[in-house]
């Protein structure tokens, strides 16, 4: 996992994917791997859906999705402060 973040933050997407998917072999259902893969695929630009999907089941309350879902949260909070003015 370690050598998987390292290769992120040096922008080697490939490695940083080979080390996920060894990791993800060794242990499928390891929360940490799973949610370190889907930031991979957002900076790929790849769909991520299926990804979050797995981690809920695994781990519910990994601090990813907690995170995720409190800034969805605030988002759809500073979202209701606007109102689209669209005149025809």
């Amino acid at each position: 996992m370690s050598q998987a973040v390292c290769e992120v933050h040096l922008g080697r997407l490939e490695e940083a994917q080979a080390a996920l998917d060894q990791a993800l072999q060794k242990d499928p259902s390891y929360a940490q791997a799973i949610a370190n893969k889907l930031v991979l695929e957002v900076i790929a630009g790849n769909d991520v859906a299926e990804l979050t999907e797995t981690l809920k089941k695994t781990d519910p309350s990994h601090p990813f999705l907690t995170d995720l879902q409190e800034k969805s949260d605030f988002f759809d909070q500073a979202a209701t402060k606007y109102k689209a003015k669209v005149t025809a």
